[in-house]
């Protein structure tokens, strides 16, 4: 992904049945050429997983990119024994998803320019643009360690339609 937007999906799953990701390395390469803001960070997502029913992502290993894996509208989520690293935005994001189960990953050292407006989430849950919940989440036995990394945030999760709507906040 050397050179591409932070919006480039490398790879992308849609709908989708029984898919399974295992062993992998997703290199993504630092930007070149993009902005003063940029270059030299992680850009674009790894992989884009949407629609998907029983996506299953294990031992995988992913860096230098803006987002690692982006799980949406999916039921039937495996994320385990992964490592992801040098991100320079978020690690796994997850959005309108069903029965998913996030174990066993090494999730750290996400280093992002000190001038962006990216704050790095090891683990994003958001319903930003989504019509259905996420529900049924087990997070267990991950490691999750900002490193010497920049400073990040290892679990967030929020309902934009909530907040939006004044009924809570972040």
């Amino acid at each position: 992904a050397n050179g591409a937007h932070q919006t480039h999906k490398a790879f992308r799953i849609e709908q989708s049945t029984n898919v399974v990701v295992k062993d992998s390395v997703f290199d993504g390469g630092h930007a070149n050429g993009l902005s003063r803001l940029d270059d030299g960070y992680g850009t674009g997502t790894a992989l884009l997983a949407r629609g998907n029913t029983n996506i299953t992502f294990d031992n995988n290993e992913l860096y230098n990119f803006f987002r690692g894996v982006e799980f949406m509208n999916s039921t039937g989520v495996t994320v385990t024994n992964n490592e992801a690293y040098d991100m320079s935005s978020d690690g796994f994001i997850f959005a309108a998803v069903k029965n998913v189960l996030v174990e066993g990953n090494y999730i750290h050292d996400f280093d992002a320019n000190p001038n962006t407006y990216a704050h790095m989430d090891l683990l994003q849950f958001w319903t930003q643009k989504e019509n259905t919940p996420t529900t049924d989440v087990v997070i267990r036995g991950n490691i999750l360690d900002s490193g010497s990394g920049s400073a990040t945030q290892s679990i967030w999760i929020n309902n934009e339609a909530i907040t939006r709507e004044g009924k809570g906040t972040y």
